[in-house]
């Protein structure tokens, strides 16, 4: 399962009381700075490189997984709710480099944050009566390569035309990408072949991008694809009214199913252990679906309330090893050690154990209580 970054509120009922101006000011201005750091969560997102390898054999970049929300991020144009570029965490391609034969695989985003920039999506459809848009229909045609690829002609001087239409995550919007009509913020992508892969036989007839098929998809279609990411203004219908594209789209397939991802637990989930001493509990991790890659972990420690009110000294955790590498629905362990010094304080803590693979995050817990014998 893929998480999707999004801001959840939550809401409690408060006690009535009347606070000094001082500290009315002070919580004020603590809720200015929460609702700016919700605003900009998914833009201040760190994304690590992915481990998916490329189906098309012209990449050497390893895929970071992703869905379209995780990609164009979490915020919207108020007027055509398509998405800005400010949310896109992701390395982001600038307009030489989107037709480059050699696109780099990290790049600045909108932040100037390096950052992946080539992904990989499961289970993406063409907008509702949307076509793929190619030759004649599509325009965007030529006959020499560009600049970034030498400027000659094109192969016997043939004519090639990008291949292009507007794709949806059906689980998060069913919308029309490419009317106003719809309100809702607009989870959608521009997929674009571009013209110089085609000419390079990169994505002619037969390749992993296909553009002869690609052009005859409809939106009763799942597909599969990977390919980086681009940001090309402004926002119009033809975008989806979302300027975020993959482009150049390296490679689909009609979608496979579920697509990779891998499960974590962590055995036993409780345990005892007495000051001065160590204790270990084995953390099981399980390829899904195909799943192929390096998996991260990290653990954080949090008091139970009793202990906390004491200011303890915390126990300190460790892995073996901190990385994990999984086969194709193979599996991997690794022993997560909590050590307790002398001067640790007694209670009950809570170890939240994550696992992180590009966008893939699990997390188990662990509860250790400290004890004096």
């Amino acid at each position: 399962m893929i998480t999707t970054l999004q801001t959840t509120t939550q809401t409690h009922r408060r006690r009535t009381r009347t606070l000094p101006v001082t500290a009315t000011l002070l919580l004020a201005a603590l809720a200015v700075s929460v609702g700016l750091f919700a605003a900009h969560s998914v833009s201040g997102t760190t994304i690590a490189p992915g481990n998916f390898p490329s189906w098309n054999p012209n990449v050497t970049c390893q895929a970071t997984l992703a869905t379209v929300h995780q990609v164009i991020g979490n915020q919207f144009n108020s007027s055509t709710q398509g998405a800005l570029e400010t949310g896109g965490p992701f390395g982001v391609l600038n307009g030489t480099d989107e037709s480059s034969l050699h696109p780099p695989c990290m790049a600045p985003n909108v932040n100037g944050t390096m950052a992946p920039t080539f992904v990989e999506i499961h289970g993406i459809s063409l907008t509702t009566g949307s076509i793929v848009q190619d030759g004649a229909v599509g325009g965007k045609c030529g006959v020499r390569y560009t600049p970034t690829n030498g400027g000659g002609p094109y192969p016997g001087g043939q004519t090639f035309c990008n291949a292009y239409g507007v794709f949806q995550d059906t689980t998060e919007y069913t919308g029309n990408c490419e009317t106003l009509q719809d309100p809702n913020p607009k989870i959608c992508i521009r997929l674009e072949i571009d013209r110089d892969w085609m000419a390079a036989a990169y994505c002619g007839a037969g390749t992993a991008c296909d553009n002869s098929t690609f052009d005859k998809l409809s939106s009763s279609q799942k597909i599969d694809v990977q390919g980086f990411v681009t940001w090309h203004p402004p926002s119009s219908s033809g975008h989806g009214y979302s300027s975020w594209e993959l482009h150049p789209l390296t490679a689909w397939r009609i979608s496979t199913g579920a697509p990779p991802d891998f499960s974590m637990s962590a055995s036993p989930t409780t345990m005892t252990v007495s000051v001065g001493s160590s204790g270990t509990a084995t953390i099981a991790l399980s390829s899904l679906n195909d799943f192929v890659g390096t998996v991260d972990l990290s653990a954080s420690i949090a008091p139970s309330d009793t202990t906390a009110s004491l200011s303890p000294v915390k126990p300190t955790v460790s892995f073996n090893p901190a990385s994990v590498v999984l086969a194709a629905n193979g599996t991997g362990a690794s022993t997560l050690t909590v050590s307790s010094s002398l001067l640790t304080t007694p209670g009950t803590y809570t170890i939240t154990v994550t696992a992180n693979s590009g966008t893939i995050s699990h997390s188990a817990t662990v509860t250790v209580t400290v004890s004096l014998l």
